[in-house]
C-alpha cells in the first residue's frame, strides 16, 4: 500500500472486495460541500471514486490548518468507527466529488466475517502512523525545501495533470495550503517557490502551480536519501 494511495479496499481478494463494495452506494457532493465536521460522530467511512477531498482543521482564532488532500482511490473516516470517538477533524469536497459510503452496521459485520478485512485496515492504520512518524522526523532533520519538494512531487504525481507545459493541478493549491502540509510558514516557503521558479522547476504565473521540471523536482525531494 502505497502512501499516497491508501485504499484497503482494493487490497482484499476479489469475492470479500466484491461484497464490501456491494454494501458501499455512492454519495455526491458538489464542490465546497462538507462531508463531515470535526467533533461529529463518525457511523459511516467513505472512499474516493471521483474528485479530491481535502482534509483540515479550523483554529479557535479561525485559522485553517491543512492536513491532506485526498485522491481518487483513498479510503478515509476508518478511525471513529473503530473507537466510536468524535471525528477528529474536517473533511471538504474539492470540485465534485463522488463517495462510496460504508455504513457502520456493514462495516462492523465485514470485520466479523472476514479477517481479510481486519487486516488491510490495520495494515492503512499502520501505515498512517509511518508516514505521521517520518513526517515529524522531517520537519525535525530536514530542510524546509525538501519537505517542499516531496510534498510538491507526491501531490503532482497522484493529483497532477500531464501537459505539454508541464504538470498542472486542476484543484488550487495556495502558498498557505503548502505551509501547512510541510510544517513551515507562508513567508519562507514563498522563498523556496521564488528560488524554484527563478530556476526554471516551477511556475507560479497567474495565482497557480505548474511543476515544468518533475524529474528536477524528484531529485531536490530525494537528494541525501
Amino acid at each position: 500500500m502505497s502512501l499516497w494511495q491508501q485504499d484497503w479496499i482494493s487490497e482484499l481478494p476479489a469475492p470479500v472486495r466484491d461484497e464490501v463494495l456491494r454494501c458501499m452506494p455512492r454519495r455526491h457532493y458538489g464542490s465546497g460541500n462538507i462531508i463531515y465536521r470535526a467533533g461529529e460522530p463518525g457511523n459511516e467511512l467513505f472512499r474516493v471514486e471521483s474528485g479530491n477531498v481535502r482534509i483540515f482543521n479550523v483554529s479557535e482564532d479561525g485559522r485553517e490548518l491543512l492536513y491532506d488532500l485526498f485522491p481518487v482511490g483513498t479510503c478515509f473516516g476508518e478511525s471513529s468507527l473503530i473507537d466510536r470517538g468524535l471525528r477528529p477533524h474536517t473533511t471538504q469536497a474539492i470540485g465534485e466529488v463522488v463517495l462510496q459510503v460504508l455504513s457502520r452496521e456493514h462495516f462492523e459485520r465485514a470485520w466479523k466475517v472476514y479477517p481479510e478485512v481486519s487486516w488491510a485496515v490495520a495494515r492503512l492504520q499502520t501505515s498512517r502512523a509511518r508516514r505521521l512518524y517520518g513526517f515529524y522526523e522531517r520537519v525535525s532533520l530536514d530542510a524546509l525545501c525538501r519537505r517542499t519538494a516531496r510534498r510538491l512531487w507526491l501531490l503532482a504525481k497522484t493529483m497532477g495533470q500531464q501537459c505539454d507545459d508541464g504538470i498542472h493541478f486542476d484543484i488550487r493549491i495556495t502558498q498557505d495550503d503548502i505551509g501547512s502540509l510541510v510544517a513551515g510558514s507562508r513567508q519562507s516557503v514563498n522563498k523556496v517557490l521564488r528560488q524554484w521558479q527563478e530556476d526554471g522547476v516551477i511556475d507560479l504565473a497567474y495565482g497557480s502551480l505548474v511543476v515544468r521540471e518533475m524529474a528536477e523536482l524528484e531529485r531536490l525531494a530525494m537528494q541525501n536519501d
